[in-house]
């Protein structure tokens, strides 16, 4: 006898609510987490991170419903049905540990990108650990060093956009401008070519907004991070006809795809020279990867571009958005860029003439202010989830193995305990030794790239950029903030994975009203 459709949805739904019902009994009493402290709407399932994220308020709001349950429950909570989040800032070397400690990224997390062959989106700890030793190399002080000239040369481009806008009476958009000097510096640095955009003022706001809109679909994909994969499945056109800026980033997934064919075929018929194979740093990222001691199963053209990508777009947003904030912070605090012009000028009296950023990294008041951008910015919002084959012990509690476990670099470099009044640009926290007030090294607290074997390669690089150019800019040029609120466009109050002003901000404006070249 056949159903009749009645019959049969009935009884499809009468099973899934039996189903529901026993996974919501089976998380709440038998679950390994069932005795953590924590809301149980939120151990029950995962609607209740749903719904912060992307239905109350202007979405990304977990991160913030994240503190509320600890003011709650304490330092540790169960967030989820399968996740702990912990804010202790003494338990961040035990989470974040270096080698040869070992920590799988929590699967969920490293498929949001899409980019699972790529150091980033890569979950188990010894195939990540060959695979960022093989970039190691490139990203070193040394070989950050050595690209110095190429930093110079964009930083130069960065500073003459300056010029033209006091020469044409024009307000700087300094998110733009930025995002263009770091976009085209990473390109140059890793890949030996660059797209000029800081010549293509249209091409650097459509990137920009490229930017934005990924950052926006952030909270979705945290919550369904598996779309990110089917999304690359389907065809371009369908993404320029239903979300036309989210086309650019799949045609940079593209591109990159070019890129990488390029080098592959290029290799194959002009090996590079072994006298090359054996310089301190090699021509591209790609010669890194593929001249590597790598198998050849890690030299494929997927893993090349999918690790291109996300070096291109990690690399030039955060360094931007730091660049931004540093300035507008500097302009919010007279006294501190008093001092900070003082010192660049004794260092610099021919503007000119710019030194190494060697020298650049020993001045006090600049080394102070870029740390404390860092940690006031705090830009990276979201939680890091790990996993480890042994378990854990916080405090009293015990982790089982294999559990993920998450913490939020922001809220360790903004604990009050540490830094008072965490969210003052204070550049004087890291003066004269840099103590708390019970004796600690605030140092060991300072993880704006995160810590351990999960740390951001890019440190050198991203450096390098800041101290360069924003040495350069403040020798150069006055600057006044123009149309620019704190509470609209620099107050953190979304976690799109970097923090995000309000909806519809336009970031820090200046105008030049004097140039000093």
């Amino acid at each position: 006898m056949l159903l009749s459709p009645l019959q049969l949805s009935f009884g499809l739904g009468t099973c899934a609510a039996i189903y529901g019902i026993g996974l919501v009994f089976y998380r709440l009493f038998f679950h390994p987490l069932r005795n953590y402290p924590g809301p149980k709407f939120a151990a029950a399932t995962r609607w209740y991170e749903f719904y912060f994220d992307l239905m109350k308020g202007m979405g990304g709001q977990f991160a913030w419903e994240i503190d509320r349950m600890h003011e709650v429950y304490g330092p540790i909570v169960r967030i989820n049905p399968d996740e702990l989040h912990v804010k202790d800032p003494e338990w961040i070397d035990v989470l974040y540990a270096g080698n040869p400690t070992h920590r799988d990224k929590y699967p969920p997390f490293a498929a949001m990108t899409g980019n699972p062959e790529a150091s980033f989106g890569t979950v188990e700890h010894n195939i990540h650990r060959k695979r960022k030793l093989a970039t190691s190399p490139f990203f070193s002080k040394r070989s950050v060093a050595d690209a110095e000239p190429l930093l110079r040369k964009q930083a130069e481009k960065l500073c003459q956009t300056f010029e033209d806008s006091y020469t044409n009476d024009e307000v700087v958009n300094l998110h733009i401008r930025y995002l263009g000097f770091t976009t085209d510096s990473v390109s140059e640095f890793a890949f030996a070519r660059s797209d000029g955009l800081q010549g293509n003022v249209d091409g650097l706001e459509d990137w920009a907004e490229t930017l934005r809109m990924v950052g926006a679909v952030f909270p979705l994909l945290r919550q369904f991070p598996w779309m990110i994969k089917v999304a690359l499945k389907l065809p371009l056109w369908v993404f320029q006809l239903v979300v036309p800026v989210l086309s650019r980033f799949l045609e940079l997934h593209k591109e990159m795809k070019i890129q990488a064919t390029a080098f592959l075929e290029n290799e194959k018929i002009h090996p590079t020279p072994l006298a090359v194979k054996r310089t301190e740093r090699p021509p591209t990222v790609f010669h890194g990867i593929y001249q590597s001691s790598l198998p050849i199963e890690e030299k494929s053209l997927n893993r090349l571009s999918q690790e291109g990508l996300v070096m291109i777009v990690a690399g030039s947003e955060s360094t931007s958005r730091t660049l931004m904030l540093a300035t507008y912070y500097l302009l919010s605090a007279p006294h501190v860029m008093e001092q900070l012009k003082k010192e660049i000028l004794e260092a610099m009296p021919d503007p000119m003439t710019v030194p190494p950023v060697k020298v650049l990294e020993s001045l006090p008041w600049l080394h102070a202010v870029i740390k404390e951008t860092f940690r006031t910015s705090a830009v990276f919002t979201t939680r890091f989830p790990l996993t480890t084959p042994e378990t854990l012990r916080y405090k009293d509690w015990v982790i089982p193995s294999h559990t993920p476990v998450s913490m939020t670099t922001r809220s360790t470099m903004h604990d009050p305990t540490l830094f008072p009044s965490p969210e003052t640009f204070r550049p004087e926290r890291w003066l004269n030794g840099a103590l708390s007030k019970d004796g600690k090294d605030l140092t060991r607290y300072y993880v704006p790239f995160s810590r351990g074997t999960r740390i951001c390669p890019g440190i050198e690089l991203a450096y390098a950029e800041l101290y360069m150019a924003l040495a350069m800019i403040i020798r150069r040029f006055d600057l006044e903030l123009y149309d620019t609120d704190y509470e609209r466009d620099i107050k953190v109050v979304r976690d799109c994975f970097l923090g995000e002003a309000k909806p519809g901000s336009q970031g820090v404006k200046v105008r030049v009203t004097a140039v000093h070249c």
